[in-house]
């Protein structure tokens, strides 16, 4: 057999270095790092003083999505002078897509302007019924497709956004059927972001995710999320457990760096983890406040070429 000369050793290991470099630097290019975030309404009630008025905590929201830096963003739960806050503060890097539900509340698509392009004719919003509920508003799903300027192929992909009712199940299980109505039958990659205020196993999150293309983004099952998530903060310290927003996918798309964000300022970070009472306390106890009732939520994921 014949030997390989040093010299051709060497070229042989430096293009495989630059090879394996180019495919990752690749990987990162195609990443799209997506977000959910309910920021809690400025006029909402404030829980027994636990969060504060939203002058005060704005910062911290702002904060918080800035540390993350996502390519797109789905925001909850806006009303008031949030809206002309959130345009003000973010209108230069990104575009911002409304949907107005009731009166001035309002959920928020942001992307960022530089990469995506907006497919004008496969974009909309939708109202959910109303429960007959005391104090039940109405909620709704929006969506976008975009185009993806960084990839070569100038692929296409739907961004929903969506809120359901806090209050009534029934209306909860209604949204999510009208959601899969609408997205189920697309031929595009399409994620599925929001405020479902749904458990996991709870009948809305099955009727996404069973026997549909729809499958979990954040966790490695939908069941896991029990264990390993959580997306309520201040209202539910007691129970670190609950979670009601989620981050779902069709079963095209490959997902990666799933976290839960808190307040970059205090160092509150989790992944995979349960935030404990003491790291969630700690943030009242640094900030007198909590950004809002609700973490954020993220990954990053790779669509099909």
């Amino acid at each position: 057999m014949k030997k390989i000369s040093p010299r051709n050793k060497l070229f042989f290991l430096t293009l495989i270095f630059f090879t394996f470099n180019a495919k990752a630097a690749l990987g990162d290019q195609k990443k799209i790092k997506i977000m959910s975030y309910n920021i809690l309404c400025e006029n909402c009630p404030l829980y027994e003083k636990q969060v504060a008025h939203w002058h005060i905590r704005r910062n911290l929201i702002y904060s918080i999505i800035e540390e993350k830096d996502p390519d797109i963003i789905g925001l909850q739960e806006i009303k008031g002078s949030q809206y002309k806050d959130i345009f003000s503060h973010f209108k230069p890097e990104y575009e911002i897509v409304e949907a107005e539900a009731d009166k001035d509340f309002y959920n928020l698509i942001l992307y960022k302007k530089r990469r995506f392009t907006k497919d004008e004719t496969n974009s909309g919003s939708e109202l959910f019924p109303k429960s007959n509920r005391n104090g039940a508003a109405i909620k709704n799903q929006m969506w976008v497709t975009l185009i993806d300027n960084d990839d070569e192929n100038k692929n296409k992909f739907t961004f929903v956004n969506t809120h359901f009712c806090h209050i009534d199940p029934d209306i909860r299980l209604i949204s999510a059927k009208k959601v899969m109505e609408k997205h189920e039958s697309r031929t595009n990659p399409t994620i599925i972001v929001g405020d479902l205020n749904s458990k996991p196993n709870s009948h809305p999150i099955k009727e996404i995710t069973d026997k549909t293309r729809f499958t979990n983004l954040q966790c490695e099952t939908t069941n896991s999320c029990s264990s390993s998530h959580v997306s309520l903060s201040s209202t539910h310290i007691k129970s670190s457990e609950l979670k009601i927003d989620w981050l779902l996918g069709d079963n095209t798309i490959i997902r990666s760096s799933p976290y839960i964000a808190g307040d970059s300022q205090s160092g509150y970070e989790s992944s995979f983890l349960i935030p404990t009472n003491d790291r969630i306390l700690s943030l009242k106890n640094a900030y007198k406040t909590y950004p809002s009732d609700h973490f954020a939520i993220g990954v990053d994921v790779i669509l099909p070429d």
